[in-house]
């Protein structure tokens, strides 16, 4: 996409959320659904349906909802959708997921893996990094043994335990964690698959920092 039709798609985008915002407003819903669905259709093509720009819309479009006209059940849904696409991208350094949480909480409470998931963001965000690793892996446990929709995304919740040991400075269990999220990703996703790929660079960038060519020289065979 060119830089002007770059510029054109966005205040395409802004003007269709500014009109769904007045039409939400003045009660016309039928009309404020349908502008606003044109607008996420604009940054969806534009930005793609999981980019961290989307979340935010999701949220901006929640808040409304709830506290503006009182439509709880409504905001929930976006609520939800943007909270799955910072557990996707494994962002929990993102201020507002704790908000989400908050918004949303009962629901989500009712599965054990966000339970965790939940209390590590809290403590990774605290700085807390042993705290929010043993919530980490009772995260990965609870999904293990739930074996629903969640599982796929063990890989992610892995790697959060990556960052909080490297937060830390205890290389080995870093290592051992990213060893785990790159397995795990191997196993639900496929050594072919984008995320998985992503997960070997991580690990191999980090191996070759600590100039731990033997243990390259392993993963290569292992993921080749």
């Amino acid at each position: 996409m060119g830089k002007h039709e770059g510029k054109y798609q966005g205040e395409t985008w802004m003007t269709n959320l500014t009109m769904a915002e007045i039409h939400l407003l003045n009660g016309n819903d039928a009309k404020a659904a349908e502008t606003f669905n044109k607008a996420n259709q604009i940054m969806v093509k534009t930005l793609g349906k999981n980019h961290s720009e989307i979340a935010g819309y999701y949220l901006y479009w929640a808040d409304l909802l709830k506290y503006k006209v009182n439509k709880n059940s409504e905001a929930s849904k976006y609520y939800t959708r943007a909270l799955d696409i910072y557990l996707r991208s494994g962002d929990i350094h993102e201020p507002r997921i704790v908000d989400i949480f908050y918004e949303i909480g009962p629901k989500i409470f009712k599965s054990e893996p966000y339970v965790y998931y939940f209390t590590g963001v809290l403590h990774f965000q605290q700085q807390k990094y042993e705290e929010s690793a043993a919530s980490f892996l009772k995260a990965m446990d609870a999904n293990e043994e739930e074996g629903g929709p969640a599982l796929s995304d063990l890989d992610i919740h892995c790697h959060n335990l990556a960052q909080a040991f490297e937060k830390k400075g205890i290389v080995e269990k870093n290592i051992d964690f990213l060893n785990k999220t790159l397995e795990i990703s191997i196993k639900h996703r496929g050594r072919n698959d984008e995320t998985t790929k992503q997960w070997y660079r991580i690990l191999k960038n980090k191996l070759q920092k600590l100039e731990r060519h033997h243990d390259i020289e392993i993963l290569s065979k292992k993921f080749e």
